[in-house]
């Protein structure tokens, strides 16, 4: 299972106004009493390159991968190719890089390179075609670390604005599309003591903090998860705050002299533990794929999967039989899709999920 590892779980409520945090500590893996182990899966889809995300919604499955020249390849339920989509190149609804998928309201949103956001309505994709209808982008002087997300026709991303002069202190922004205007919310966590080490005249923290922003089906709330840090942050989308951080270990990095210059890199620390790998929600419960892994340790994947509510509060442990990439779930909550690795390449398998796991 996850090993001998002690959890402390910060409960922050944080807002724009900067109020005090209240800061609950309790014992996480005595609280896990409910673990559950899954094995025999269906062979689903076989011989793919890389995924780094799949993404199901009405009835159609997305695989996201890079390696590929077309970046998003799509399914039906049943395992038949339907089309591809988002191609690698400088033309229209083009890119060089695909950064995340999400899908909610009838449509498939592609983060990709240079802060754009693609936008795909489903029924084009199921008449095959293939460029984006709309085109989503952020002020020049913003920047996302890495992928952006949207709900509620608002642009939510990890980030910080261009001006070095006037760096904002909050990790969070929102951007609406329509008002075109930013709201920045969030405080870094009081207890990280490392934040005490960083340079305050330029992104080393941001960096540190760097993730991913998946909001729920509603668009009221979101799941942050960090490559460095072990943990996650549950955001009201409304109230733009915090509502619950968890977090098992903060970023472990170090900051090292980029050249002979005395500009600043963030390094990871290679006996850290690596930050969730991924994250999938409904609007009742959180589930995040873990590794337990150092990033000395080979391999960016793993096969516990952590359930937490939107409280933050851990449900049960789901122990997978294989390694796994990403994961998903169906809308009628009835199959776990993961994508798991193989000597050639990737599969992905589902296991049929009964009450307990939901």
């Amino acid at each position: 299972m996850l090993g001998k590892i002690i959890v402390t779980l910060f409960v922050v409520l944080t807002c724009c106004s900067c109020k005090e945090q209240q800061v609950k500590i309790v014992d996480v893996r005595s609280n896990l009493s409910t673990k559950i182990q899954l094995s025999s899966p269906q062979n689903f889809i076989s011989d793919i390159l890389e995924p780094t995300q799949i993404v199901i919604c009405d009835s159609l499955l997305f695989i996201s991968d890079w390696h590929n020249s077309s970046m998003i390849n799509v399914y039906d339920l049943n395992g038949n190719h339907i089309t591809e989509t988002l191609y690698k190149g400088r033309g229209p609804g083009e890119s060089s890089n695909i950064l995340r998928i999400f899908a909610n309201n009838h449509h498939l949103y592609a983060s990709v390179a240079d802060g754009n956001i693609y936008c795909y309505n489903l029924d084009d994709i199921r008449n095959n075609k293939r460029l984006p209808d709309r085109v989503l982008s952020l002020p020049d002087n913003l920047y996302s670390f890495p992928s952006i997300s949207v709900a509620n026709n608002q642009l939510l991303f990890v980030g910080r604005n261009n001006d070095l002069s006037n760096i904002c202190q909050t990790r969070f922004c929102c951007y609406n599309i329509d008002k075109q205007i930013l709201q920045e919310f969030g405080e870094f966590p009081l207890t990280d003591k490392s934040l005490y080490s960083y340079p305050q005249n330029d992104y080393s923290k941001y960096t540190a903090y760097q993730g991913h922003i998946h909001p729920s089906p509603d668009g009221n709330k979101a799941v942050v998860i960090y490559f460095y840090a072990v943990g996650l942050d549950i955001i009201n989308i409304n109230q733009k705050e915090i509502k619950t951080s968890v977090f098992y270990q903060y970023p472990e990095v170090e900051l090292v002299n980029i050249g002979d210059t005395a500009v600043k890199a963030v390094k990871r620390k290679e006996k850290s533990k690596r930050g969730f790998l991924d994250v999938w929600c409904n609007n009742e419960y959180i589930y995040v794929l873990y590794s337990d892994k150092q990033f000395n340790q080979e391999y960016n994947q793993g096969c516990y999967i952590l359930k937490y509510d939107w409280d933050g509060n851990p449900i049960c442990e789901i122990e997978l039989d294989r390694e796994a990439l990403c994961i998903s779930i169906d809308q009628h909550n009835r199959y776990l899709y993961v994508v798991t690795p193989t000597d050639t390449g990737s599969d992905i398998v589902r296991y049929e999920l009964n009450n307990e796991m939901l």
